[in-house]
């Protein structure tokens, strides 16, 4: 069996030429499918593998040579079995397998007419250049790809230090919250001593207001025996003989305006005569 080209594609099945194989770079895989609208010679042989692949997928046209004629539709299966995907990475690859095969249609027909001017050359040489551009598309691509990843993720980086401030500010929100719970609690507690000292000073303030009340009382009823106790005056009467205490007097009062008193207690007799109100030992100052 003809060893093909080492870039990972779909190739003529060499047990089958109905088919075709995906090779994948190293070995024949157990992946095979059937070729639409395909040509085999009934005599072809095993040299005529092509890595056509890639060709069919840029141009979309049928590739010829050596009696095989593949289609199209090859090209929509230009990517690994099962991925349903192109493989643009094989885009190189192929295209320099395709330029091998271009060198290899040559050398094959040395001797006779020029080859550049055959169909199947023209063919893989259309087929060349579409692959060329692909490739410098994909290389354009891959690098727009590229500054788009750059952005996403200086963007993510961005996102990820908004979210830590934002974490950071929350941290400092709940410990301010915490801070305003404490000092409502210290002013609820300073509030709740306010109303009971307030409550201690009305409580003063009525017992304040019932002892003047008691005074008050007191005082009226000191009035009440002062004016109880005033003994009627007694005419003036002239004064008795020298004796050793002065005329006695109703009250201190008319004892003063006759010229008498001061009387102290224990030294003079005159103070039983009269009401000492001070309780200082001295009557009629």
């Amino acid at each position: 069996m003809e060893v093909p080209v080492s870039s990972p594609s779909w190739l003529p099945d060499p047990d089958d030429p109905a088919r075709v194989r995906w090779w994948d770079g190293r070995q024949w895989t157990a992946h095979t499918q059937a070729v639409p609208d395909r040509v085999v010679s009934a005599q072809a042989s095993p040299t005529q593998v092509l890595p056509i692949a890639g060709a069919t997928a840029a141009t979309g046209a049928a590739i010829t040579t050596g009696g095989v004629s593949v289609s199209g539709a090859v090209a929509g299966s230009g990517g690994a079995p099962g991925t349903g995907r192109p493989r643009r990475r094989w885009v190189l690859p192929t295209a320099t397998a395709v330029a091998g095969l271009l060198t290899g249609l040559v050398m094959g027909t040395a001797g006779s007419s020029d080859p550049t001017h055959s169909t199947a050359y023209g063919e893989l040489a259309a087929s060349l250049a579409a692959l060329e551009e692909e490739h410098a598309s994909t290389l354009d691509e891959l690098e727009t790809t590229s500054a788009e990843l750059a952005d996403a993720q200086a963007e993510l980086s961005g996102v990820a230090d908004t979210l830590a401030d934002v974490e950071t500010r929350e941290a400092d929100l709940a410990t301010r919250e915490g801070a305003v719970e404490q000092l409502e609690s210290d002013l609820a507690t300073r509030e709740s001593s306010v109303a009971d000292r307030e409550t201690a000073v009305s409580t003063l303030e009525s017992d304040l207001q019932t002892r003047e009340a008691d005074v008050e009382r007191r005082e009226g009823e000191v009035v009440a025996a002062e004016q109880d106790s005033v003994v009627a005056p007694v005419p003036f009467a002239a004064a008795p003989p020298a004796s050793d205490t002065d005329p006695r007097f109703g009250t201190c009062k008319e004892a003063k305006a006759n010229g008498y008193g001061h009387y102290v207690k224990g030294v003079d007799p005159e103070y039983a005569w009269y009401r000492d109100a001070d309780g200082d030992g001295v009557v009629c100052e």
